[in-house]
């Protein structure tokens, strides 16, 4: 499968990503299926969260790639506007993915000045998610949301 680079980031991604919502509704041995498919045919991007049914797509998808991890750029998110709640969301996920660190964590769901107010703000989760960074937990951070004219890569 054809990768580019995405951004600045260094980071080599296919073009096709995988996203894991949908696994919550499907049993672990289809996800498993499905997910390995993907990467036998060169797929390299998963994007998950920790809130994807209370954590289960991370689950699924953390069985499925431990053996697997440096072929892989996992990308979580999470809502959490505090930085407590944002780091209890990326130690969540890495425990999920069974993974020691996160290619990126996005600030997800950013729908108004408000929202990037909370997030850039002292005590906001961007201050938690450059701790993780080094703390060598994520390697790069976005902030994306749909409402604003760009994201922002850090």
């Amino acid at each position: 499968m054809e990768k580019r680079k995405l951004g600045k980031t260094g980071l080599e991604v296919s073009l096709l990503g995988f996203g894991g919502f949908h696994l919550i509704e499907i049993p672990a041995d289809r996800a498993a299926d499905l997910l390995t498919t993907y990467l036998d045919r060169g797929g390299n991007y998963l994007e998950i969260a920790a809130s994807y049914g209370d954590g289960e797509s991370e689950k699924k998808i953390g069985e499925i790639v431990k053996n697997r991890r440096d072929e892989l750029v996992l990308a979580s998110k999470t809502g959490v506007r505090d930085a407590e709640g944002a780091m209890a969301e990326i130690d969540r996920s890495l425990k999920n993915l069974q993974t020691d660190h996160l290619d990126i964590i996005f600030m997800h769901g950013v729908g108004d000045e408000a929202d990037l107010e909370a997030i850039l703000k002292p005590g906001g989760s961007l201050e938690a998610a450059k701790k993780a960074k080094e703390m060598g937990k994520v390697k790069h951070i976005n902030i994306l949301g749909l409402q604003l004219t760009a994201s922002l890569m850090f």
